[in-house]
């Protein structure tokens, strides 16, 4: 086989293997961005109702009314970098994308696009980074920075222990509609607004819909109505995001967004692949809730001078003569805050 083959041959495969692409899930869930080149941010949380002004007899003074100030806290996230090399070995292999006869610059630059925006670039690596962090944090209630050897920190938001429940399907009598109406009315007791509830579901969540015809007839009449063409754009569009409209369980006034996130690459860190969300386990929440994704300061070497930057992901280069290697680093620092984790709650499933 010409090695013009095997080259026109690997650009295909290049093309078909895109995992991620347009929006990402993490920025529906957490909307709200802030850039800040300080290495770190600080939330201050001010939860609860207002009360009702009090009225005065005439000539009593004015009730007093304290100011009681809400809870804080200041998270400095760890940076996650990665560099890889453009060296020798890799300029001579055979080039996806390019003709054996391109020039050393074309093959170079050509490298330097698939080692940032390629199907395991840089890029699509920090959207498969991010998409997990985004998804633990609603279904763990804790923002986690994980690496290879394990936890590294943890900002846990406290959400209420009663937001997090199991449901036994295989008990007689339990049914789909039974397990999300118990988490809506969780919800409803927390005041949380429910005009706007979505429901991402595991994979055996969501066996679970197909298995039973009444939750599969409602789900293909609001299908075949011309209703899905009003659903929020909020989980329009989003790589890997399975919408089934809007559902209205039995037993319930409330609907509620029925999702399942089954992107074409699963989650993979350090060549452990996982779920995005276990298949066991399933989160409600108010998609409407606030929710910030901070991306904090980088130190980066610009010129000679170190200087603090800031971005979904920051870019360097370093080189070395002898052998020459040309090296492209990629960081990021970032973390995703919920404005009231008690707007969410998670049910573990019994399937068997």
């Amino acid at each position: 086989m010409a090695i013009e083959t095997v080259s026109r041959t690997a650009k295909v495969l290049y093309d078909e293997q895109q995992p991620f692409v347009g929006k990402q899930l993490y920025q529906a869930l957490f909307p709200q961005k802030i850039n800040t080149t300080e290495a770190s941010f600080q939330v201050d949380y001010y939860t609860g109702g207002p009360e009702a002004m009090l009225t005065v007899r005439p000539n009593e003074s004015s009730r007093v009314k304290v100011f009681e100030a809400g809870s804080g806290y200041q998270y400095s996230p760890y940076i996650s970098s990665e560099k890889t090399p453009i060296d020798a070995q890799l300029m001579e292999a055979v080039m996806a994308g390019l003709e054996p006869t391109a020039p050393y610059s074309a093959r170079a630059a050509e490298y330097m696009n698939q080692i940032v925006s390629g199907p395991r670039g840089f890029i699509n690596r920090n959207h498969m980074q991010r998409n997990k962090a985004a998804m633990d944090v609603l279904v763990n209630g804790t923002y986690t920075q994980i690496n290879e050897a394990g936890t590294l920190s943890t900002l846990d938001f406290s959400r209420d222990a009663d937001l997090t429940e199991t449901y036994d399907f295989t008990a007689e009598g339990a049914t789909f509609d039974a397990a999300l109406v118990e988490l809506i009315d969780l919800l409803e007791a927390q005041g949380t607004p429910t005009d706007n509830l979505a429901f991402i579901m595991g994979k055996s969540w969501l066996q679970k819909v197909m298995s039973e015809s009444a939750v599969i007839t409602k789900i293909n009449a609001f299908q075949n109505s011309n209703l899905m063409q009003f659903m929020p754009e909020q989980f329009q569009g989003i790589d890997g995001l399975r919408t089934y409209g809007w559902y209205t369980p039995a037993g319930s006034l409330h609907r509620v967004q029925l999702l399942a996130y089954t992107p074409t690459w699963q989650y993979n860190l350090a060549g452990t692949a996982s779920d995005y969300i276990a298949a066991t386990k399933a989160v409600l929440f108010n998609a409407s809730m606030l929710a910030w994704e901070f991306n904090c300061g980088i130190p980066v070497l610009r010129n000679g001078k170190n200087v603090m930057e800031t971005g979904d992901l920051v870019f360097a280069t370093d080189s070395q003569n002898d052998p020459p290697i040309e090296w492209v680093i990629a960081r990021n620092r970032f973390a995703f805050v919920p404005g009231n984790i008690n707007h969410t709650c998670v049910s573990t499933g019994t399937f068997s």
